[in-house]
């Protein structure tokens, strides 16, 4: 299940970064929750369906996703899936209803940066004909290495 990010994801998400991204990942106080008013940022998280055997934890954040929007171009900033829950399809979700988002908010375009080194999540993106257009050497620390800019751009038709 996708849905908005409460104050009460905040711990988990963090925990979930900490994982993935090691000493470079966010820290609680770095994610920001929907700013309504505007529109112009969002972050949504993934939870167990209810009807799984994840039942015992209900509402429990497994995921995330944190977007933010510019005139007609959104930046994906972060996504991330805790370990155990990798491989279920929760990124791919995660990136769905966010891109679906942003085009409904007036993006046209979607930027990212990803590690030179990180080929599982080039690929993935790929999935979502995200084109690499640029590498920024040195972008990233600890460790340190280049980034991969890639876009992705809406052509319309039916669905992602």
């Amino acid at each position: 299940m996708i849905r908005p990010a409460l104050a009460s994801d905040l711990d988990a998400m963090a925990a979930i970064a900490r994982q993935c991204f090691g000493p470079s990942a966010w820290r609680r106080g770095q994610f920001v929750l929907d700013e309504p008013e505007t529109s112009q940022r969002w972050t949504l998280v993934a939870t167990p369906d209810p009807n799984t055997a994840a039942a015992d934890m209900p509402g429990a954040c497994v995921g995330y996703l944190v977007m933010a929007l510019a005139l007609d171009e959104a930046e994906l900033q972060a996504l991330a899936v805790a370990h155990p829950w990798r491989n279920q399809g929760i990124g791919s979700a995660l990136l769905t209803a966010g891109l679906t988002t942003a085009l409904q908010r007036g993006a046209e375009r979607v930027f990212l940066e990803v590690r030179a080194g990180n080929l599982a999540a080039q690929r993935f993106y790929q999935r979502f004909q995200f084109l690499e257009f640029a590498r920024r050497p040195h972008y990233y620390h600890e460790p340190d290495e280049t980034a991969v800019l890639m876009r992705w751009r809406w052509t319309g038709g039916s669905g992602l």
